[in-house]
C-alpha cells in the first residue's frame, strides 16, 4: 500500500511537471522592420514581433518629444527627459501569467532599464527579473540624456487557466488621438467593438477609464479635457460567463492652442523656467484672432530643421520633414474646405535656443519659390537675431573648425560659428582670409552663435599685397568696416589707401 501511494505520488508530480513544461512558453519581443521609426502610443506588438491579438505594447512619450524609439538595427530604443523619460508598458490581454523576463542590450552604456510590475521595482537575478503578473513596464533609468537601447525581450509566461473563449477589443478609424485645450472642450472616444475571433460579442459592454482624470476625464461617450500633458485612455471588457476578459488603451495628447507665431516666440522666450525643463505640449494653427487663416514663409530647412517667418517673428521647427518643405514655400493650415490643420509638437527651449520640436504636420503648401534675402548685422548682434537668418561682412577666420565650431573675427569682435548640419562643407575655408558668412542665428545656452550656411570669401586676390608705399608707412590703419584700428589688428586692413592682409 505504501509502495502505490508513493508510485501515484510521484506519477503526479511527473504530471504536474508535464502540464507547468506545456503550459509554459516563450515569446522574443524585438524590432525587425527595415527603417528606423518610432512606436505610435497604440498597440504597436506587432511591430516588435508579438501577437496584437495577445499582447498589448503601448509606449509613452512622457515629456520627451518623440515616442519610444525603433531602430533600423532591430533594437528598441526609449529616450530621457529630466521630466519623465519615455515608457512601455507591455500586457497579456489574455490574462496569461508573465513568469520572468530577460533583456539583451546594444551594449553597457544604454542597459540602465527600469521594470516594474504592479507598481513594484523589480530587480534582476543574474539578468532575470520575475514578474508574476499580467503586465510589466519598461522605464529609462538614466539620471542625465542617455538613452536606453534594447536589442530583445525574452518573455517567459503560462498560458491562463480560464476555458472561456479569448475576447479582443477592436477601434474603429478615425478617432482622435490629440485635442487642443480651449479649442476641444470634449472629444468622442472610439467606437469600439469586443470580438470572439471575426465575430462580434453580442451584448458586450466596455468600460472606459483616463489614467490620469486631471487631464482628461471619461463622461459618457466622451473624454472632457481639462489639462496639458499626456494620458493613457483605456477600454476594458470584464468577461462573463462564456468569454475572456480582454483591453485596449492608446495614448492621448492634449496640447495648448496658439493661433500665431508671434504667441509661440513670446511665450518660450518669457523667462519661465518650465521653457528649460521640457517645454509644453502645443499646436500651431497659423490663424488670426478671428480664426481666419494666415502664412508663414519657411525661411531655411536642412534635415530636421525647418525655420519659420511670419515677417516680424522667428522660430526653429524640428522634427522629420516629411512634406519635404524648402526654402522659400508659403506654407498655410488651410486645408480647404473648411477644414484648418495644425502642427503638433512641443515648445521649449533647448540650452536656451527657442524650439518648437514638433511630431505631426498638417499644413498645405500655397506657394513656392519666395525670395529670402538674408538681414546683415554686426557680428555683436547675433544675440538679437536668434532663428533669424542673417548675413555678417567682414569677417575673418581666425581657428580651424574642431568639434563643428570655429571662430571667427569682425573688429573686436570674436564669435562662434557652428556647423550644425554636416552637409555644409567647411574643408574649403581659409584660416585668415576674410568671408561674408550666412547662417542662423543660434544661442548654446548663454553664448550666441552662428549656425552656418554660407561663406563668401572676400579676401581673394589681396592675399599677396603687402608692400605700403614709405611715404604711408604712419598712416593710420583701418578694417573693412570703415573702423580704426591698432597695429595689433589681425586679417584684412586698408592703410594708405590700399588693402593689404596683416597676418
Amino acid at each position: 500500500l505504501i509502495m502505490k501511494k508513493t508510485l501515484r505520488l510521484f506519477f503526479v508530480a511527473v504530471l504536474a511537471m508535464v502540464v507547468g513544461n506545456v503550459m509554459a512558453d516563450d515569446v522574443t519581443m524585438a524590432y525587425s522592420g527595415t527603417t528606423t521609426t518610432n512606436m505610435t502610443g497604440d498597440n504597436d506588438a506587432a511591430l516588435v514581433g508579438l501577437d496584437a491579438t495577445k499582447w498589448n505594447v503601448v509606449g509613452s512619450k512622457g515629456k520627451a518629444s518623440n515616442f519610444p524609439g525603433l531602430n533600423k538595427d532591430g533594437s528598441i530604443r526609449m529616450y530621457y527627459h529630466a521630466g519623465g523619460s519615455n515608457t512601455i508598458t507591455v500586457e497579456s490581454s489574455e490574462g496569461a501569467t508573465i513568469n520572468t523576463i530577460s533583456m539583451t542590450f546594444t551594449g553597457s552604456n544604454y542597459s540602465n532599464v527600469t521594470v516594474t510590475a504592479e507598481g513594484s521595482a523589480v530587480t534582476p537575478n543574474d539578468g532575470v527579473y520575475t514578474i508574476n503578473s499580467s503586465s510589466f513596464v519598461l522605464g529609462n533609468g538614466n539620471t542625465s540624456n542617455v538613452q536606453v537601447q534594447i536589442k530583445q525581450i525574452t518573455i517567459n509566461y503560462s498560458a491562463s487557466s480560464d476555458t472561456r473563449t479569448s475576447t479582443t477589443i477592436q477601434f474603429a478609424d478615425g478617432y482622435l488621438t490629440r485635442a487642443t485645450k480651449g479649442k476641444d472642450a470634449s472629444i468622442a472616444l472610439p467606437a469600439a467593438t469586443v470580438k470572439a475571433g471575426d465575430a462580434t460579442v453580442s451584448g458586450a459592454t466596455i468600460a472606459w477609464s483616463s489614467d490620469k482624470t486631471d487631464i482628461a476625464e471619461v463622461s459618457g461617450n466622451n473624454l472632457v479635457i481639462k489639462d496639458l500633458g499626456e494620458t493613457t485612455i483605456k477600454a476594458d471588457f470584464a468577461g462573463d460567463a462564456t468569454y475572456k476578459p480582454s483591453s485596449k488603451s492608446y495614448k492621448l495628447t492634449v496640447y495648448k492652442g496658439y493661433l500665431s507665431l508671434e504667441e509661440l516666440v513670446t511665450n518660450v522666450t518669457n523667462g519661465n523656467e518650465k521653457w528649460d525643463k521640457g517645454g509644453e505640449f502645443a499646436s500651431y494653427w497659423l490663424v488670426d484672432e478671428g480664426h481666419n487663416p494666415m502664412t508663414n514663409t519657411v525661411v531655411y530647412a536642412n534635415g530636421q530643421n525647418i525655420y519659420l517667418t511670419d515677417g516680424t517673428n522667428n522660430l526653429l521647427l524640428y522634427g522629420t520633414n516629411s512634406m519635404n518643405l524648402k526654402q522659400g514655400d508659403v506654407i498655410s493650415c488651410d486645408l480647404g474646405g473648411g477644414k484648418i490643420g495644425a502642427i503638433w509638437g512641443t515648445l521649449l527651449l533647448y540650452n536656451k535656443l527657442p524650439e518648437f520640436s514638433f511630431t505631426d504636420m498638417d499644413v498645405k503648401v500655397v506657394s513656392e519659390g519666395a525670395s529670402i534675402q538674408p538681414k546683415t548685422i554686426t557680428a555683436d548682434k547675433i544675440g538679437d537675431n536668434i532663428n533669424v537668418y542673417v548675413k555678417i561682412e567682414n569677417a575673418v577666420y581666425q581657428t580651424a573648425f574642431a568639434s563643428k565650431n570655429a571662430t571667427f573675427k569682425v573688429g573686436e569682435t570674436t564669435f562662434t560659428v557652428r556647423q550644425n548640419w554636416t552637409n555644409i562643407p567647411v574643408t574649403d575655408l581659409v584660416v585668415g582670409n576674410t568671408y561674408t558668412l550666412e547662417g542662423m542665428g543660434a544661442i548654446y545656452n548663454t553664448t550666441p552663435q552662428l549656425y552656418f550656411m554660407k561663406a563668401t570669401d572676400t579676401s581673394t586676390g589681396i592675399n599677396d599685397v603687402k608692400v605700403v608705399a614709405a611715404e604711408d608707412e604712419n598712416a593710420p590703419v583701418f578694417n573693412l568696416a570703415g573702423q580704426k584700428v591698432n597695429a595689433n589688428y589681425k586679417g584684412v586692413v586698408i592703410k594708405g589707401g590700399k588693402k593689404m592682409i596683416v597676418k
